[in-house]
């Protein structure tokens, strides 16, 4: 939350979705003060036994929410344990319009435990994970759907090939705009 708070771009709205109860969230949520910043709470959640597969889309019924609340002209999905670059929305926001993109991919930067880092370029037309990325509102059509985890595919990637295969205008930036923070390295 803080990181996308704190963008250079002023006009934005965030959207914390939780997944189930989390009156601590909600409430840390609520008492921010910062009239950007708002709070709702899928009405289920889903938990896969295998844990894999519940990494890949557990977060479906969250974004989806999220896609479908957000009054913006343009979604960007954040992980609750990643952060953005203070200049990423607007960065890719610059790319989309200079473009006429519908949606704009950056670089993400993955970090491990030890410190070390290591860039994630997107790659058309084969990698498109949609992290750090922004999408135009009018393609929220595009939901998570759960049956990536079945074809173990993450749920952004899976969203991320659908829109490529709909011919969806597609621009890569190559710029880092999103730190990606992986939970499977950093329990």
């Amino acid at each position: 939350v803080p990181s996308a708070l704190a963008q250079t771009v002023e006009n934005l709205e965030v959207l914390v979705v939780g997944d189930g109860p989390n009156a601590e969230a909600e409430t840390v949520v609520r008492e921010a003060g910062d009239p950007r910043l708002r709070w709702a709470n899928a009405s289920q959640r889903y938990v896969y036994p295998d844990e894999y597969r519940h990494w890949l889309a557990a977060t479906t019924l969250a974004r989806n929410e999220g896609y479908r609340l957000a009054e913006g002209r343009w979604l960007v999905d954040l992980d609750d344990d990643d952060s953005l670059p203070a200049d990423a929305i607007e960065s890719l926001l610059a790319a989309a319009r200079a473009s006429r993109a519908e949606a704009v991919q950056g670089v993400i930067t993955s970090h491990a435990p030890d410190g070390s880092t290591e860039p994630i370029p997107a790659m058309l037309p084969d990698q498109l994970p949609l992290k750090g990325a922004i999408v135009h509102a009018h393609l929220r059509f595009f939901e998570r759907e759960h049956v990536a985890s079945a074809l173990a595919v993450p749920g952004d990637w899976f969203r991320g090939e659908r829109m490529l295969r709909a011919g969806v205008r597609i621009e890569l930036l190559d710029r880092v705009t999103y730190d990606y923070f992986p939970s499977s390295l950093w329990r």
